[in-house]
């Protein structure tokens, strides 16, 4: 059986937004919280360890107190390559004995 510790999550939230005349789309409120604090919330009863993909705007992200990630391209070229950063941040902190047992990943949008 697969345990919470064994399992990690990102939380992509780097999008440019160009649609929505670039707004972070995960700050977004909806009520009186942003749509990305609602994903934590869910995401947190399932994981022991969160990330969130972000590529501008760092300082907004921060009051959520989860190691941000930024692609480790500067192309913007979508989703997949925030998995890709948050698997290779993952990997590369794997020593850190909160992501030691971490042997898979879970993908969420941070807008939905």
């Amino acid at each position: 059986m697969i345990k919470h510790q064994d399992i990690a999550a990102v939380i992509l939230a780097g999008g440019k937004a160009a649609r929505m005349n670039h707004t972070d789309k995960a700050l977004m409120k909806l009520g009186n919280r942003e749509l990305i604090s609602y994903v934590i919330d869910r995401v947190s009863r399932e994981v022991d360890n969160i990330v969130l993909s972000v590529n501008r705007n760092f300082h907004k992200y921060e009051q959520f107190n989860l190691p941000l990630i930024e692609d480790c391209s500067k192309q913007f070229a979508g989703p997949l390559l925030g998995v890709h950063s948050a698997m290779n941040w993952i990997m590369n902190n794997a020593k850190e004995p909160a992501l030691s047992q971490v042997e898979y990943l879970a993908c969420f949008p941070g807008d939905v």
